[in-house]
């Protein structure tokens, strides 16, 4: 295990799907030092068969993400989600951090959760979200993924995009 691997917010690297081929992620956020053990990715299609350049990826942007999450950056230690690009322009400012939604399995109520702009860790605030009939809610849903969880759900919706099942 190689646990040396170097990354900071704006290198982008690839996730190896389980089927094959790979999926794109930025790191947008993430605790400064050696404290970090999470990271707020963005992630993208379509499905590569192998790993992306940095050609590849400067079309990408916030609005064209598939997925937007906090994750846990094993893989990246590992080396497992190799690093193929530190952007040397990139720009936080670009890249905001979003709010995610989190449901309370018994009330069904939903909670709008803000997260530190410099700490993806840190919840500032949790406020209640209210609506009415025909209101739709919009949001990441909230929670911290594990490397697999996030390969296998990258998975999922890049083949469902593809028309194919899993």
């Amino acid at each position: 295990m190689n646990m040396s691997t170097s990354y900071s917010e704006g290198n982008w690297f690839a996730v190896p799907l389980i089927n094959g081929g790979y999926a794109v992620g930025l790191i947008a956020r993430m605790k400064k030092g050696r404290s970090s053990k999470s990271f707020l990715g963005y992630f993208f299609g379509p499905k590569r068969e192998k790993l992306p350049s940095a050609a590849d990826i400067k079309k990408y942007n916030k609005d064209n993400a598939l997925l937007v999450a906090r994750v846990g950056d094993l893989s990246l230690q590992k080396g497992t989600w190799p690093v193929i690009w530190n952007d040397k322009h990139w720009d936080r400012g670009n890249w905001p951090m979003p709010y995610f939604v989190r449901t309370d399995v018994i009330s069904g109520k939903k909670l709008k959760v803000s997260y530190d702009e410099n700490d993806p860790g840190r919840i500032v605030s949790e406020v209640p979200i209210t609506y009415g009939i025909g209101d739709f809610v919009e949001g990441f849903k909230d929670g911290l993924s594990g490397s697999g969880a996030i390969e296998s759900l990258l998975t999922h919706l890049l083949n469902r995009s593809r028309g194919q099942c899993c």
